[in-house]
């Protein structure tokens, strides 16, 4: 039995730093810290100063941006909770947002931890937490 329990934890520990990532918990805060503010909310982007398609992520104003309204872009909700399928944040994200619209960030990609991370917190409710 104790030859199992120890097999479990060393296969546990290996599924964990397989994909070199670490989980992001998929708190508000916590993306707007390990996501948003270093890949989104900068000059020419989602800033305060001048957001992109009205969008600002860089702080104080993030719940809100997401959660009240859509893009001009389109008539699509950008945060819709407990629906990233429906939410084009997340669309966005992963490559699969509706004509017109371009995947973010641009010129690169979120980690699949990143994009894990923001998914959960919509399904979760996108709570302002």
């Amino acid at each position: 039995m104790a030859f199992i329990f120890r097999y479990m934890c060393i296969l546990s520990c290996l599924v964990h730093f397989s994909c070199g990532e670490d989980a992001i918990e998929p708190r508000l805060s916590v993306i707007q810290e390990k996501i948003f503010t270093p890949s989104c909310a900068f000059s020419s982007c989602h800033d305060a100063v001048g957001p992109e398609n009205e969008l600002d992520l860089s702080g104080a104003n993030t719940y809100s941006a997401l959660l009240d309204g859509t893009s001009p872009d389109t008539d699509m909700a950008r945060v819709v909770a407990g629906d990233p399928d429906q939410s084009l944040l997340y669309l966005s994200l992963v490559g699969q947002a509706p004509a017109g619209i371009r995947a973010m960030p641009l010129g690169t990609s979120l980690s699949e931890a990143e994009i894990s991370a923001v998914k959960t917190w919509i399904e979760d409710g996108a709570l302002n937490n």
